[in-house]
């Protein structure tokens, strides 16, 4: 999605300029062929993306923004990423009723460049743009996962979590700067996690 971004961004920077961050509303979907005994399941995404704008130019104070609209939604009829427009401009034709919701991840073309106003005015094209990925899960450590895309695209990207599964993953390190775009991803998943415990007990099961 990030790397996505980015080239659309690029190609966009002057007639039809994209916000600089993006959101997508993971959920679990289930495989076909995927039985209770042995469940299998795939990632699909509610997704959001904005044209640029000053009021989507800063990422803590879009995230805020968007738990305001998320708490106004499930105060007042119900949460759902799936049902744009509440929260979302598209939605992968596997989610469905059946899909579980897992977390969010938001796409940033800030980088190691500066802001991405600042990183278009350093490279040259579309693969020497940089990014990251913030990802917060909904599993029971709430895993929370950072993914540094390089400037050069043959160097592999920077993984770091509070949960490093894997060796080439690196223990997430803290920094000030990150900590209102953590808080506010938190707090949006909460939120849909409780607009998705809501549809479930509507529907008699989980969401």
């Amino acid at each position: 999605m990030n790397t996505m971004h980015g080239r659309h961004a690029w190609a966009q920077r002057r007639r039809s300029p994209l916000c600089p961050y993006g959101f997508a509303f993971l959920y679990a979907v289930p495989f076909p062929g995927s039985t209770p005994d042995r469940p299998v399941f795939e990632v699909g995404a509610a997704t959001r993306l904005d044209k640029a704008g000053e009021d989507v130019s800063n990422l803590p104070r879009l995230l805020y923004d968007l738990t305001e609209t998320a708490q106004h939604y499930l105060d007042h009829g119900g949460l759902d990423p799936r049902q744009p427009p509440q929260m979302c401009n598209r939605v992968d034709e596997r989610v469905n009723a059946d899909s579980t919701f897992i977390g969010i991840a938001v796409s940033s073309l800030d980088g190691p460049l500066g802001t991405w106003e600042q990183t278009m005015r350093q490279v040259e094209g579309e693969d020497q743009i940089p990014g990251r990925f913030y990802i917060q899960l909904m599993d029971p450590e709430e895993t929370r996962i950072l993914v540094d895309r390089p400037t050069d695209p043959w160097r592999k990207p920077l993984i770091q979590s509070t949960t490093p599964t894997y060796e080439a993953w690196r223990p997430l390190q803290s920094h000030p700067g990150d900590a209102p775009i953590w808080t506010g991803i938190a707090r949006l998943a909460t939120l849909v996690h409780q607009g998705a415990q809501r549809i479930g007990k509507g529907r008699g099961g989980a969401a």
